[in-house]
């Protein structure tokens, strides 16, 4: 583990207990009340009297465990995991290229206190020299950023700080991200997230082809059918809109198109249903129209 076992498990349940508070006690006014109809205008959110203090309370407990986090995690695990990585680079024949050889330290700079040693009675640097850091502080540097574990545990810092920083009254909300350190507490969520990301760059390609395709079929339908995507206010008969499309958008872009199709097309799975219905009675050139719009949302089904 990346720090002491009590000091993650306070971090955690610390978590869970604002987002507890947060699903409780944070809700719409409508008109003074928290009490908001079916039909009353949502005004603006915040959380109900006496228990903001209690989630700033919570969130600046919270900031302290992750700024102890992020410094134990240096101490413990982050420094040494730099000073193994560096000597065993140094163990290496020199890279070929050049920016692996600006990562490269020969075996006496890479063992840091033989660095120290040999660096011992030195004159110090002057003036802006001072400020100049040492080749082995920039290879360290160059490192850390590798680590993924310090990004993480950075981000939730910088989040827990904003949190408290921001006025905005929503602003303790961006405490929901800590939730993710659930990950960190469970094996099987863990070998999820591996199986996942294993082949990453195939998923992002296959991902990045389907935006090519929708694009495509955005651009058709800014040619052909663009009348076909005009919407209206969805209608509401029992508290359910029975228009699928809740854009209230037009198709007067190929920008608007393309997001018409991928919001329609991926969440409902069928781009048929945020398209106007056309007659088979139609004359002149409309004749036609009917059997390009069944060919585009046949192909749009089997494509994508």
């Amino acid at each position: 583990r990346t720090t002491l076992e009590w000091r993650e498990k306070i971090f955690f349940y610390n978590a869970l207990l604002i987002n507890a508070l947060f699903i409780l006690f944070y809700s719409y006014e409508c008109n003074g009340t928290f009490m908001c109809g079916d039909h009353e205008t949502l005004q603006f959110f915040r959380i109900k009297p006496g228990w903001d203090e209690v989630v700033t309370l919570l969130a600046c407990l919270q900031c302290l465990l992750a700024i102890t986090r992020q410094w134990w995690y240096m101490v413990e695990r982050g420094v040494p995991r730099l000073n193994h990585i560096i000597k065993d680079v140094s163990t290496r024949p020199p890279p070929e290229g050049w920016f692996a050889s600006l990562l490269y330290l020969p075996p006496s700079m890479a063992d840091r206190h033989l660095h120290a040693s040999r660096n011992k009675g030195k004159p110090e640097h002057t003036g802006l020299r001072k400020l100049v850091p040492s080749r082995r502080t920039f290879v360290a540097a160059a490192y850390m950023i590798t680590d993924p574990t310090l990004w993480v545990i950075t981000s939730m810092t910088v989040v827990n700080i904003l949190a408290l920083l921001i006025p905005a009254q929503g602003a303790k909300l961006l405490l929901i991200f800590h939730m993710l350190e659930v990950f960190n507490h469970s094996i099987v969520l863990q070998n999820v997230m591996r199986s996942v990301t294993y082949r990453s760059n195939t998923l992002l390609q296959t991902a990045g082809l389907a935006i090519v395709c929708i694009y495509f079929f955005g651009v058709v339908a800014f040619i052909l059918f663009p009348e076909l995507f005009q919407f209206a206010e969805a209608d509401i008969m029992g508290g359910r809109k029975l228009d699928p499309n809740n854009n209230s958008a037009r198709c007067t872009s190929i920008w608007k198109c393309t997001l018409v199709v991928l919001d329609m097309g991926l969440r409902k799975e069928d781009i048929g249903e945020a398209m106007d219905d056309i007659s088979w009675s139609a004359e002149g050139g409309d004749s036609y129209r009917i059997l390009y719009r069944m060919l585009y949302t046949l192909l749009f089904f089997i494509i994508v």
